[in-house]
C-alpha cells in the first residue's frame, strides 16, 4: 500500500509541477462559476421554472470545468465545512425555493451494474449538497488556502460526491422542465 501511495504522490507532484502557475486561474474560474451558484441558490426573485433553467446551467457549467480540475497534493490543511445550522437552512431555503416542484426521482446508483436496483433521490438535498461541497475548497480559499489545497478541496468532491448529485440533479432538471405538466405553472413554448 506504501508503494501505491508514493506512487500516486510522485504522480501528483510532476501533475502539479506541469500545471505551474495555471492553477491560479483554475481557481479564478472555477471559484468564480462556484459564486454564480451560490448566488442562484440563494436567490428567492426569480420565478421557479427561469430559476431552475438557470440552475441547470450553472450544475451543467460546474460538471463541466469540475471534469478538468487537476490532481493536485494537498497540504495537511483542511477545509473548513459548513456548519451544520447552516447546511440545514440552506436545505430548508432550497426546498421553499423548489415549491410544489416534484423533487423526488428515481434512478441507478451505478449504472453500469446490470442487477443494480432503483433508488430514490432528492433535488432539494443534490442542490444543497453540491452547496455544500463546494462551499469546502470556497471557504479555504477565503482563509487563504494555496491553490493545491482549493483545487484538492474542489477535485476530491467531485470525484467522490458532488459529481453524482450534480448529474442526478441535471437529470430530474431536465425532465421537470421538459416534460408537460410537470411543473403546475410551466407554459410549454
Amino acid at each position: 500500500m506504501t508503494k501505491l501511495l508514493d506512487s500516486v504522490r510522485a504522480c501528483w507532484s510532476y501533475h502539479a509541477a506541469l500545471m505551474g502557475a495555471g492553477l491560479d486561474s483554475i481557481v479564478t474560474e472555477f471559484s468564480h462559476l462556484t459564486a454564480q451558484y451560490f448566488a442562484l441558490c440563494s436567490d428567492r426573485s426569480t420565478e421557479r421554472t427561469a430559476w431552475l433553467g438557470r440552475i441547470e446551467i450553472a450544475i451543467a457549467e460546474l460538471y463541466a470545468v469540475g471534469l478538468q480540475l487537476p490532481l493536485t497534493e494537498p497540504s495537511d490543511q483542511d477545509a473548513p465545512e459548513m456548519p451544520i445550522e447552516d447546511a440545514r437552512r440552506l436545505m430548508l431555503e432550497i426546498s421553499e425555493t423548489l415549491g410544489e416542484t416534484p423533487r423526488h426521482y428515481s434512478f441507478v446508483f451505478h449504472p453500469v451494474q446490470v442487477i443494480e436496483s432503483v433508488v430514490g433521490g432528492d433535488l432539494a438535498e443534490d442542490l444543497a449538497s453540491i452547496y455544500e461541497d463546494l462551499h469546502d475548497g470556497t471557504a479555504l480559499l477565503a482563509t487563504g488556502g494555496s491553490a493545491e489545497d482549493v483545487i484538492w478541496a474542489w477535485y476530491i468532491g467531485f470525484q467522490i460526491h458532488w459529481g453524482r448529485h450534480a448529474l442526478g440533479a441535471l437529470q430530474a432538471i431536465n425532465d421537470i422542465l421538459r416534460s408537460p405538466g410537470a411543473l403546475p405553472d410551466y407554459q410549454a413554448p
